[in-house]
């Protein structure tokens, strides 16, 4: 069977990692910002889908980590909590417009860890492990 992109790929820094599903701009990628892409293959008929936010620099700046670690964090507990033999993906994000009552320094920062992930009555597995998703192993990623 014929193997194609399972999508056309999001790839987005700075405010347009804010929208959901940002299409491709010239906008550059400037320091400091967040990267996130999502991107996905179909493979015999199958579709993946995975997202991750990396740095445009070496490491998180400012409120960055912090909301990154929530999405972690909220990730870890929905794998956790994941039951009923299927595949799906697994999602959790923040993207963060400037509003009010909404903080300055949160303006801006869109960040979405996603993984496809197959159940089974041992538990939530992921398939797309393969790209780190703890902060200190993006920072370190980054620094090579």
């Amino acid at each position: 069977m014929p193997q194609y992109p399972a999508y056309g790929s999001i790839v987005a820094a700075g405010p347009n990692a804010c929208v959901l599903h940002c299409r491709a701009d010239t906008a550059p990628v400037r320091a400091g910002e967040l990267v996130l892409i999502d991107a996905g293959c179909e493979l015999d008929g199958y579709a993946s889908d995975i997202t991750r936010t990396f740095l445009a620099d070496w490491r998180f700046a400012g409120q960055q980590r912090a909301l990154y670690e929530l999405v972690l964090a909220s990730k870890k507990a929905a794998i956790a909590a994941t039951r009923a033999g299927m595949v799906l993906t697994i999602e959790p994000g923040i993207h963060v417009r400037p509003a009010p009552g909404v903080p300055e320094q949160f303006h801006h920062i869109g960040i979405r860890i996603e993984d496809d992930a197959i159940v089974t009555d041992a538990g939530c597995g992921l398939m797309t492990r393969g790209v780190p998703v703890e902060p200190d192993e993006i920072e370190a990623l980054m620094r090579v």
